[in-house]
């Protein structure tokens, strides 16, 4: 069986507990099935379109482990076949997945008080975003500089 693979790792500010259920929420945000979890992991595979398509669904596992001052997590992502559709669709479903991790980790680290309608339009932002970045309008480096504008980072 050919596989294209792909990994990802990033470092946020927040517990293992806390970004176990932001990486629930978010695989739930986009509709994808939890496959298994346990301790600090959890594999998640993107559900089929009912529509005819040219790629298959993404599977990811997410391991997620402390670190001092933060949390990292990695994202090992598998899809059946090989070539650049399969490559970016991969990659695009691993971003969205990881930009929905990363807002859901920081709803849950932000006081209720100070969640607003700035946040709810950071979120829109931010999906427009990766939308753009997955029909290929926008490259990864383009997206990458564009949410860091937009996050002030």
């Amino acid at each position: 069986m050919l596989n294209t693979k792909h990994n990802d790792s990033f470092e946020l500010p927040a517990s293992a507990a806390e970004l176990e259920t932001a990486c629930r929420e978010a695989v739930a945000e986009i509709g994808w099935r939890i496959l298994d979890q346990g301790q600090g992991r959890i594999r998640c595979k993107e559900v089929a379109s009912s529509g005819m398509s040219f790629t298959w669904p993404a599977e990811v596992e997410i391991v997620i482990s402390g670190v001092p001052s933060s949390t990292r997590v990695d994202l090992n992502g598998t899809v059946f076949g090989l070539g650049p559709i399969q490559g970016n669709h991969l990659r695009g479903q691993m971003g969205n997945l990881r930009n929905r991790i990363e807002l859901a980790a920081g709803r849950s680290s932000k006081p209720a008080a100070s969640s607003g309608a700035s946040s709810g339009s950071l979120t829109d932002e931010l999906e427009k975003l990766a939308s753009l970045r997955d029909q290929g309008v926008l490259n990864e480096d383009e997206f990458l500089k564009a949410k860091q504008r937009l996050l002030g980072t």
